[in-house]
């Protein structure tokens, strides 16, 4: 929420911006499941992986050759709030996902990832 309770405050408009291909840069150690990267991601209680790129150099490192498109949506405006509630920040945040994902259904097949699907946590 703190984002959204910015822009409300300062009433600055969103732009929202979608990189497709960003993933494609680094190749990662996958933590899900039971592995050991896993079960240490479980009980650190956070994300802990590894990222590579090129010739197998660790991050900060060159990154692996990939097509990237990167797209942006016309900004999504705000009215300026002095002291924004938590609804107001929800309904700002609900707006923008709501044109991230349009703008990311209008663009995925161009960008090569026709079946991809995006999910805002």
């Amino acid at each position: 929420r703190g984002l959204m309770r910015l822009a409300l405050r300062t009433g600055a408009s969103l732009t929202p911006v979608y990189m497709f291909g960003g993933t494609d840069c680094f190749e990662q150690l996958a933590t899900s499941g039971g592995g050991v990267f896993g079960r240490l991601s479980h009980l650190m209680r956070g994300g802990f992986t590894m990222f590579w790129g090129r010739f197998g150099l660790p991050l900060p490192c060159i990154p692996l050759p990939a097509k990237m498109s990167m797209v942006m949506a016309d900004p999504v405006p705000v009215e300026r709030v002095a002291e924004p509630t938590d609804e107001e920040c929800d309904a700002l945040m609900e707006r923008y996902a709501d044109t991230l994902h349009r703008l990311f259904e209008q663009y995925k097949a161009q960008a090569g990832y026709p079946d991809a699907q995006l999910e805002i946590r």
